[in-house]
């Protein structure tokens, strides 16, 4: 994903120096074809050439992609645990397969606060005068640490 990313990146930045400008993302990837299409008589031979070279590479990382993300949802599917995972709200094929594989065993977690804790997702802290009152838990986590801060990024997918 961060390949082909890059990829609609560097191409998006290289032919806004020539004028073409579409919006991010991979999915304006036809809309931008189409744009340079349409341009293509007024644009040197070799951008032509080099764009096409882009093309291709994001065309063959889409479709790799692709097919990673079918295999995961297929194994995902037959895997209980994965099953029953992804019925919580936000956690998908993706998430359900990086908890089973760098989580410890769920049923050492007393309750999922305790498991939000070993993710490092803390609860909001508004406290005053001694006395401790905790919010909801937010998303952020804290920077100090970062063991925690990896376990997040294995299970959102950032790392690995």
């Amino acid at each position: 994903m961060r390949q082909r990313t890059q990829l609609i990146n560097a191409l998006r930045g290289h032919l806004a120096e020539y004028g073409i400008v579409v919006a991010m993302g991979a999915r304006n990837v036809k809309v931008f074809q189409q744009a340079l299409l349409d341009h293509g008589t007024r644009l040197p031979k070799t951008v032509l050439s080099i764009s096409g070279v882009y093309f291709e590479q994001i065309a063959a990382l889409t479709e790799k992609v692709t097919e990673l993300e079918i295999a995961l949802r297929r194994e995902t599917a037959r895997d209980g645990q994965a099953t029953l995972l992804q019925t919580m709200p936000g956690i998908g094929p993706m998430s359900a397969a990086a908890i089973q594989a760098f989580a410890p065993p769920l049923e050492n977690f007393a309750r999922g606060r305790d498991f939000a804790a070993w993710l490092g997702l803390v609860p909001r802290q508004h406290s005053s005068g001694g006395k401790d009152r905790l919010g909801r838990i937010s998303k952020n986590g804290t920077a100090r640490h970062s063991q925690a801060s990896n376990r997040r990024g294995y299970v959102h997918g950032k790392l690995g």
